[in-house]
């Protein structure tokens, strides 16, 4: 006598509803780019900040400065590590970080980053119009 399989249930596939709808959604993502913003003279002065004895501006500030992400920025510094030697940048500590983030209301979202920020020393910040190659950055560099 032959023994009868059981049949295991096959999981029910559903077609995904409006599928035309969500492409269009994925693809039209323009929304998220970076808008220009101008910062005044006094707004750019008081994003300096003092650690370790030197002015200093964050990573993220030097970004919206130059117009661009603060991703983008790290990987440009990343890739040119050679063009940025001690005195041009530093990587914050945790310590200087949660210091940074309790005296500084603009700087709250540093609380949650995976990564410990980057500080540009003026001369950094000047190098980094060269490694950026953005319009935005090269004007900026010419103001600072």
């Amino acid at each position: 006598m032959a023994k009868k399989k059981d049949k295991k249930e096959q999981p029910v596939i559903e077609p995904v509803a409006n599928y035309d709808q969500s492409i269009e959604i994925v693809t039209n993502c323009d929304h998220l780019e970076e808008k220009e913003v101008t910062l005044t003279q006094h707004e750019i002065e008081k994003r300096i900040i003092v650690i370790r004895g030197e002015q200093v501006i964050v990573d993220q500030d030097v970004a919206q400065l130059y117009n661009v992400t603060t991703k983008r920025l790290n990987q440009q510094v990343n890739r040119n590590l050679a063009r940025f030697p001690d005195s041009f940048l530093f990587i914050l500590t945790k310590e200087e970080c949660n210091g940074v983030v309790a005296n500084c209301d603009h700087l709250k979202s540093l609380k949650f980053r995976p990564t410990l920020p980057y500080a540009f020393t003026e001369q950094g910040i000047a190098q980094l119009s060269a490694v950026l190659h953005s319009k935005k950055a090269i004007e900026t560099s010419i103001k600072l």
